[in-house]
């Protein structure tokens, strides 16, 4: 019963999908856990690496004052995702998803 606004990017299909969820609702037994192995709780920034073309996209604009998104320029398009303002200053790449975690 809950409606998702996706955020498909056709005009720069450089650019990650976004969606626009309901917000937070009543907690269910389904929901993540939030104790994590690492011992990672909040997701504290995430860093868009995207070509120079890109910076000029109404999709940045719109989220570029957001204070936990940032935008970084690229050759190839990757993301860069901060847990816990990296304190514990752990970091994992993946480049096969173009993926980098610090934590």
């Amino acid at each position: 019963g809950r409606c998702f606004e996706i955020l498909t990017q056709k005009e720069n299909a450089s650019l990650p999908w976004a969606f626009r969820g309901p917000g937070k609702g009543p907690k269910t037994p389904y929901a993540e856990p939030l104790d994590h192995p690492n011992g990672i709780r909040k997701l504290t920034k995430a860093t868009f690496q995207i070509p120079d073309s890109d910076f000029k996209s109404q999709f940045v604009n719109h989220l570029r004052d957001h204070t936990q998104l940032q935008w970084e320029s690229a050759e190839k398009v990757g993301i860069k995702l901060e847990f816990d303002g990296g304190v514990q200053k752990e970091v994992l790449d993946f480049p096969e998803l173009d993926l980098g975690i610090s934590f």
